[in-house]
């Protein structure tokens, strides 16, 4: 059975808080966190980015993060990813307890960060030959690239250059570098805040596209309310000194989804809210 693309516009939205920690599920969770804590050392000081993070994403589901400015969201993504060490708790994806590198984690920022010298199937195919990645044959990386350009609507530029892309088209090249892997978790740290208002807009809906196509669990950081109501099955935010999770919700509307409808407007009230009190919390902690 084919699952339907979820879009933006609706005109019901039922929502309600979660309990901090509470995520339970009958299935079992693409992302898996626990007791997770960060510290940075330097000869004067010791920084405490976050600590005590817990959180599950299901598979097809996702997740908003919201926070102020250092709160710890992108160190956060870059522990779970692999890309840098805790110093207390565990990650695991699909079952597996992450440590490095993964090739069922997906990780994409702000900037498309694509090799200019490459046309734009040699920079998705840069994705598929990674160290930690399988080896695939010739034919089957082709079949990838191709199945990618075509999820992002790029099949007729697969030999152009960067600097012949529009911004909009460059981070598609971005999501398409990414999928190609098909990641079982995309981690995502605002990789359309750069972007004019109607290309964002076509960039959430690709992304709810890939996840109904492709059933893959993401944990979107962002700092846009908007944007976290018209994606997300579930909003987190982190609080800080250390970065915390502070509080949860669950929007329940079905997609699409329309922004100003009176449950989402009054949700968006209460996150407004807990942001207020969340700023009020000192910036960093020393030790």
């Amino acid at each position: 059975m084919t699952t339907e693309p979820r879009s933006f516009f609706s005109h019901t939205a039922a929502i309600s808080p979660l309990p901090t920690q509470s995520y339970a599920s009958e299935a079992s969770p693409a992302l898996m966190v626990r007791g997770l804590g960060k510290q940075y050392v330097t000869p004067k000081r010791r920084l405490t980015v976050f600590d005590g993070i817990d959180l599950d994403v299901q598979p097809g589901e996702l997740v908003c993060l919201l926070g102020p400015s250092g709160c710890g969201k992108s160190s956060l993504l870059l522990t779970i990813a692999g890309l840098q060490s805790a110093d207390r708790g565990d990650v695991w994806v699909e079952g597996q307890a992450i440590r490095s590198p993964h090739p069922s984690i997906g990780l994409m920022f702000q900037e498309a960060a694509l090799l200019p010298w490459l046309t734009v199937q040699q920079n998705i195919a840069v994705g598929l030959q990674l160290r930690h990645m399988p080896r695939l044959s010739r034919p089957a990386l082709r079949s990838r690239i191709d199945q990618a350009l075509l999820s992002v609507g790029l099949q007729d530029f697969r030999y152009s250059y960067p600097h012949q892309l529009s911004g909009g088209m460059a981070q598609r090249v971005a999501i398409a570098r990414t999928i190609a892997r098909q990641p079982r978790l995309l981690l995502m740290d605002e990789p359309f805040s750069a972007l004019d208002a109607i290309t964002r807009l076509e960039m959430q809906q690709l992304l709810l596209n890939i996840i109904a196509q492709q059933h893959c669990a993401v944990l979107l950081v962002t700092h846009d309310i908007d944007e976290a109501l018209l994606l997300s099955d579930r909003i987190l935010l982190m609080g800080r000194n250390p970065g915390h999770i502070y509080q949860s919700w669950r929007v329940t509307a079905a997609q699409p989804r329309l922004r100003h409808t009176q449950d989402l407007m009054t949700l968006r009230a209460e996150i407004l809210a807990a942001l207020s009190d969340v700023m009020a919390e000192p910036a960093a902690m020393t030790v």
